[in-house]
């Protein structure tokens, strides 16, 4: 859902060529076609959609050791928004930069 709402928003601010980076490899299995869920079909269409409305789009896999920033950013916005759900702090982004 993260992924998908992100890519959402670059395609909405006109972004055409986008490399998307997952710690999940599983994620990026199932986005490439190496692998299927049935559960998720819908929002792999989703994302296909989405994928569709760019000029050039790359799903790729990162280990989180190599992803040890943007996993810090995320589990901090995640934990901020769990105890914000009305409003989200932007300081989140200062606080691992």
């Amino acid at each position: 859902m993260a992924l998908k709402t992100a890519l959402s928003e670059a395609v909405s601010d006109g972004l055409t060529d986008i490399i998307c980076f997952s710690d999940s490899k599983r994620l990026i299995d199932l986005i490439t076609g190496k692998k299927t869920v049935v559960a998720l079909h819908g929002l792999l269409y989703d994302l296909g959609v989405l994928s569709d409305s760019c000029k050039s789009i790359s799903f790729c896999f990162i280990p989180r050791v190599r992803n040890e920033v943007a996993d810090s950013l995320a589990k901090n916005a995640l934990f901020r928004m769990s105890n914000n759900p009305y409003g989200v702090d932007y300081s989140v982004v200062n606080s691992v930069i």
